[in-house]
């Protein structure tokens, strides 16, 4: 005969549902949404410590933002809540790169260089520059 455990309704203390005997609904599907989509929706506790992130998912997810592992896109409010729509930001990195690797190309290609090498400069640095939101990439060859 199966033993019926309760639902850990209001609760995502970790420590709480491993010692007692609840079933729980894992939301880790939202690793797999962050990585697939690029980004995820929660809402946002600005007095978050290290001590209380086993408490909840959430928790967790307000740590990886503040420390900078995430970052915010987006925001919405909800009454008195804020909610955050994040991303990874190695996903915008790898765009900056890809502008910069853009840029250096099209210098190249269109052979910006050779007008100031034909006056007389020999020492041409060459610089493909990406900006995204308020960040910018500068890559030389």
């Amino acid at each position: 005969m199966a033993v019926k455990r309760p639902l850990a309704i209001g609760s995502e203390d970790y420590r709480r549902i491993i010692d007692k005997p609840y079933y729980y609904v894992d939301k880790t599907l939202m690793l797999k949404d962050l990585i697939a989509e690029g980004s995820i929706e929660v809402p946002i506790h600005e007095d978050i410590t290290y001590g209380d992130i086993h408490i909840s998912q959430d928790n967790l997810w307000n740590f990886l933002f503040f420390t900078g592992y995430l970052k915010k896109i987006s925001e919405r409010f909800d009454g008195e809540s804020i909610y955050l729509t994040m991303m990874i930001p190695n996903k915008e990195v790898d765009q900056m790169e890809a502008g910069c690797d853009a840029a250096l190309a099209q210098i190249k290609e269109q052979k910006y260089e050779e007008e100031w090498y034909h006056i007389g400069y020999r020492n041409i640095k060459i610089y493909g520059i990406c900006f995204y939101h308020k960040e910018c990439m500068v890559k030389t060859e």
